[in-house]
């Protein structure tokens, strides 16, 4: 017997044909009836040689209907969201198939998409709606930020379909406020829109711009607008060393906003006193010593400048933060995170608590891995924007970074490995882990840390970079060298003041005033000829603009390539009319050498999230290092 439905009379056969009607595959009977098979009938038909099909002889549709190919597999069904004109968001089932997206009605078990013929198990896509409605604010489908982040964290991320959701901008919403005396670019003002929009639904925010990108301007821009519409004053959590800089910003761009610095010992002893400014400026160190203060206050927004500072959950800074009473808290980093991935944890945690469960959950959830990072940049997309500089500052000039390898004379590999060997069986890891940090000193002095014998000129590192120098003093450049360590600062200092007597040669490092920083690098962008500044990559590597150089010479590599970015973000950046070059100096066949091939494995692994990975030396990296030696390739 041949295979059959139940469309009709099955006892009296009668030719039919198929068509298309409405989108939809049906029979038209001789008669002139039509009927509408199932999507199980239509698949029969083309692909198991259905030849009758509710009493009707059929040929197979691919026959009577040429122009439209069939397709095996059934159409995908998926979340689409949205925006809509309330600036919330709307989600919706579709079914897809590559680039083809169309809108699924409960009940359709059939599709036609380009001509090409689909079946639909809509108990998959039923599933999906059942899904928004679990989420959604009413029955339209219709989200706010936290709906969405609730919703992703429900759905796998094949089942979405965003285009781009949160890099759309509306021209209508980006303007300037009068009282800001800045013209935005256009990411500037994608920024801004997309923190005031989360600020608007009571949800927090991480703005995780690249270095040099204006991530201050965009928060003075938001602060601006927040006053507008409420009375409570916003405050900003950042270093030390950069409370000025905020104010002078705060003051040079928005100067309506009254505006306090809460430092020193003249500072506000009550909280009514603060309550009597737009914004408050406050460290890190200040905000926990007077905790019980700022956390009378019910802040606006609270902003935490390089949020990294609270990357570790349980510290005594972080927890504080975390008890400030914020209507918007907002974190700001160019390295969302600078350890393991838990750090994210944390800084996610202040801008939406509970979005990625607690710590132990987290832990327990993801790895320090490529793909964890990467389902992790999915799920805290709604809340952080990141952008990079090369992706958005087209107009920025060309930026050329090296990494120069350099072989050690003589005298520093025979220090080098009499060094090395100075670690015995039975030591503990913290013996080695100390003996890996004065490898590192030696490479970065040039002699051995402890004796101070050796001119650091007399180097090869040294050499190295005193020609390095020669050529960009002789083509009108100035030069920004790195320095990890106060010791190498100095001689550095010491090397060109003497070998360039002409130059502006400064250091900036943690035993400059930060009242005294700003000074300095004018002077250096004034000079009219040759300058160096050497800068402690810690100190002087985040907040400072000293686009006056256009050479970038890092001395000791440092295990965190977050670290050097930033350092090299001080030249590259908004305002920079040079090329810049970035030369990164190192040792061969020493811990410097590693410590280069860790920092580009970490950079790669970085980019799978809003993230930039490590400081940490695991023992992995430990037992690498000492088994090194500058010999070996001198021997070759």
């Amino acid at each position: 017997m041949k295979e059959s439905t139940s469309l009709g009379d099955r006892s009296s056969e009668r030719n039919a044909t198929w068509i298309e009607q409405e989108g939809s595959i049906r029979l038209l009977a001789a008669d002139g009836r039509t009927t509408q098979p199932s999507s199980i009938d239509v698949w029969k038909a083309v692909f198991k040689n259905l030849e009758v099909l509710g009493g009707y002889s059929v040929a197979s549709p691919t026959q009577d209907l040429p122009d439209i190919r069939f397709e095996r597999e059934p159409a995908r069904p998926k979340i689409s969201v949205s925006r809509v004109e309330s600036g919330m968001l709307r989600a919706v089932v579709v079914l897809t198939s590559a680039e083809v997206v169309v809108p699924y009605t409960q009940g359709t078990d059939s599709v036609i998409m380009k001509d090409v013929w689909f079946p639909v198990r809509a108990s998959d896509a039923d599933e999906l709606i059942q899904l928004i409605s679990r989420h959604a604010l009413d029955s339209s489908g219709l989200l706010g930020i936290k709906q969405l982040i609730s919703l992703r964290l429900e759905c796998r991320s094949s089942e979405l379909l965003e285009n781009d959701l949160f890099q759309e901008r509306r021209p209508e919403e980006n303007r300037n406020n009068n009282e800001v005396l800045a013209t935005l670019y256009p990411y500037q003002h994608e920024g801004v829109y997309f923190l005031d929009e989360r600020r608007k639904q009571g949800c927090g925010s991480l703005l995780a711009d690249e270095m040099g990108l204006g991530k201050t301007l965009q928060i003075i821009v938001l602060l601006v607008r927040a006053q507008h519409e409420h009375q409570r004053p916003s405050l900003v959590v950042a270093p030390a060393t950069l409370i000025e800089n905020w104010r002078r910003e705060i003051a040079r761009f928005a100067p309506s906003l009254r505006v306090l610095a809460h430092v020193g010992k003249a500072r506000a002893g009550v909280a009514q006193i603060l309550q009597r400014f737009d914004v408050v400026l406050v460290s890190y160190e200040t905000m926990m010593r007077d905790e019980s203060m700022f956390s009378e206050v019910s802040w606006g927004i609270v902003a935490l400048d390089e949020a990294q500072n609270i990357k570790n959950p349980t510290a005594t800074r972080t927890l504080a933060a975390k008890r400030l009473r914020a209507a918007t808290p907002i974190a700001i980093t160019g390295t969302p995170v600078e350890n393991r991935l838990h750090d994210l944890w944390s800084i996610v945690d202040y801008c939406l608590p509970n979005l990625l469960g607690t710590l132990a959950e987290f832990e327990a959830n993801y790895s320090n891995s490529e793909e964890s990072a990467q389902e992790l940049s999915r799920i805290v997309a709604p809340i952080v924007i990141r952008r990079r500089v090369a992706e958005v500052a087209k107009d920025l000039p060309e930026l050329i970074e090296s990494y120069v390898p350099i072989l050690a004379s003589g005298r520093l590999t025979d220090e080098y490995e009499s060094l090395r060997g100075s670690l015995t069986d039975g030591q503990s890891k913290g013996a080695a882990f100390a003996l890996l940090g004065k490898l590192r000193m030696l490479c970065a002095h040039g002699a051995d840390a402890a004796a101070e014998t050796e001119p650091i000129a007399d180097s090869t590192k040294g050499t190295v970079l005193s020609d390095l120098c020669d050529e960009s003093f002789q083509q009108g450049k100035k030069v920004l060298i790195f320095a990890s360590y106060l010791q190498t600062s100095d001689r550095l200092l010491d090397m060109l003041r003497r070998l360039h007597p002409t130059a502006f040669v400064e250091s900036i490092d943690g035993r400059v005033a930060v009242a005294e920083r700003q000074g300095i690098i004018d002077s250096f962008g004034a000079f009219d000829g040759p300058a160096a500044l050497i800068l402690n990559p810690r100190a002087a590597g985040v907040g400072l603009n000293i686009t006056a150089a256009s050479h970038v010479v890092h001395f000791d590599p440092e295990w965190n390539p977050a670290v050097t970015d930033q350092a090299s973000r001080r030249a590259y950046r908004r305002g920079q009319t040079q090329r810049v070059i970035v030369q990164h100096l190192y040792y061969v066949g020493t811990v410097e050498e590693l410590v280069v091939s860790r920092s580009q494995a970490k950079r790669k692994l970085a980019e799978a999230a809003a993230s930039d990975f490590q400081d940490n030396v695991d023992v992995i990296d430990l037992l690498q290092a000492l088994k090194l030696s500058p010999a070996i390739p001198a021997a070759q």
